[in-house]
C-alpha cells in the first residue's frame, strides 16, 4: 500500500508512476465496491425471505384465529349467549393480520396473489363486519355472516398452503 504525506511532492514522481496510483486506487474502489454490492445483495435476499416467512407464519396465526373465532361462536349459540362477548372481542385481535400480510408481500417481495388475497381477506372482514351491524336494516345480512365465514376460513387456507409452500420450497438437486 501506497502512503502519501503531505511532504511529498507528486511532482517527483514519473507520469508512468501517477498512472500506477491511479490504476490501483482505481482497482481499491473497484473491489470494495464490489465488496459493498454483494453484501447489499446478501442484505436484500435476506430482508426478502424473513418477509416471505414473516408472511407464512402470519398466515398460520390467521388460520388459526378464524378457527378460534368460530369455536367462540358455537360456545354462544351453543353454550351460553354471554360468550358473544367473547366473539365479538376476539375479531379486534386477528382484524390487523391481513394489514401485515400486505405490508410483508411488499416487504419479501411476493407474487401479485399474495397481495391481492390478503386484501380480500381484509375486505371479508370488513364485510363481516357490515353484515354484524346492520342486521336491524336488513335481516337476511345477518344469515350472510356464517356464509362470509366460510368464505374466509377457505381464502385464508388457500394463502396459509401457497405461502408455505413459496416460504419453504425444497431446492431442486441434479440427479447423481
Amino acid at each position: 500500500m501506497l502512503y502519501l504525506s503531505k511532504t511529498t511532492a507528486l511532482d517527483e514522481f514519473t507520469p508512468q508512476v501517477h498512472i500506477t496510483i491511479m490504476r490501483s486506487l482505481l482497482n481499491c474502489n473497484y473491489w470494495m465496491e464490489r465488496g459493498n454490492n454483494k453484501m447489499e445483495k446478501k442484505d436484500e435476499s435476506s430482508r426478502f425471505r424473513i418477509g416471505r416467512i414473516s408472511f407464512a407464519l402470519l398466515s398460520s396465526l390467521l388460520v388459526c384465529c378464524i378457527v378460534a373465532q368460530v369455536f367462540l361462536a358455537g360456545l354462544a349459540v351453543f353454550v351460553n349467549p354471554s360468550n358473544w362477548v367473547l366473539h365479538e372481542g376476539f375479531v379486534h385481535f386477528f382484524e390487523i393480520i391481513p394489514v401485515l400480510m400486505v405490508v410483508m408481500s411488499f416487504v419479501g417481495k411476493l407474487p401479485r396473489w399474495a397481495l391481492w388475497q390478503s386484501l380480500g381477506i381484509f375486505g371479508l372482514i370488513f364485510v363481516m363486519y357490515f353484515t354484524a351491524n346492520i342486521t336491524s336494516v336488513l335481516p337476511w345480512a345477518a344469515a350472510a355472516h356464517p356464509v362470509i365465514a366460510i368464505m374466509l376460513f377457505w381464502l385464508s387456507v388457500t394463502v396459509h398452503k401457497s405461502a408455505w409452500r413459496m416460504s419453504f420450497k425444497s431446492k431442486q438437486v441434479g440427479s447423481v
